[in-house]
């Protein structure tokens, strides 16, 4: 590593480590960003960042935060004072649009594999299928094809999410995601379930998970006309 990519490294160091001691990173400033995650499903960061600065938080105030985190570093050390206002700025974006997209697909794999692995079943994202419909247009993340010809699918969602529901746009996107389901069910592809996610110990699992799985066992079992 040369000089220039030590001194840049070190500069996002320090600007992140400012950034975190000031809980800049923290939902008040910058949003609950999981929970619009989960409910938008953006397909790539493009998506992402045109539906945050449009409903979540605005450039400006983004940009207000920057200058904040920079006013902070002016006060610091003085091996804080190269970094500047446009690093500030790069942070945010980087915390926003790219770290955070990267851990909701992480949790969304590793929730998928326990929903395989809890219901042996063979869930899948299915970004793109040939009866003209993908899972995202009705607002899942995963489906599977059963035998008897319909589709079960299921949106996960963090269970902070629920306090969106108190928002306008958060209250707009439930029931949007109420009407697609519904939609989903209507047109005869199958039938759509919706459950709960939480994080214990940096490790996402859905909310009452033995119970959840049994629930989408028996929910399959059913739409393939087997009983117990």
């Amino acid at each position: 590593m040369s000089n220039e990519e030590t001194r840049e490294q070190k500069k996002r160091t320090w600007v992140s480590r400012i950034a975190n001691t000031h809980n800049f990173n923290q939902a008040w400033a910058i949003g609950p960003l999981m929970d619009h995650l989960s409910l938008v499903q953006p397909l790539n960061a493009k998506e992402w960042e045109e539906y945050y600065l449009e409903n979540v938080r605005t450039q400006e105030q983004l940009d207000s935060l920057a200058q904040r985190v920079y006013a902070k570093i002016q006060e610091a050390i003085a091996r804080l004072q190269d970094a500047t206002l446009d690093d500030c700025r790069q942070f945010f974006r980087q915390v926003i649009f790219q770290s955070t997209l990267e851990g909701y697909n992480a949790k969304r794999d590793r929730l998928l594999q326990i929903l395989r692995e809890g219901t042996r079943l063979e869930f899948d994202y299915l970004q793109d299928h040939p009866q003209d419909w993908r899972p995202k247009d009705f607002m899942l993340d995963y489906a599977v094809l059963l035998s008897s010809g319909q589709w079960l699918g299921i949106k996960v969602i963090p269970e902070s999410a629920n306090s969106l529901r108190n928002t306008m746009e958060g209250a707009r996107l439930f029931e949007t995601m109420k009407a697609r389901h519904q939609e989903f069910q209507d047109r005869d592809l199958g039938e759509a379930m919706l459950t709960e996610y939480q994080t214990v110990d940096g490790v996402p699992e859905f909310v009452d998970q033995s119970e959840t799985l049994s629930e989408i066992t028996a929910k399959a079992r059913e739409m393939r006309h087997e009983f117990q």
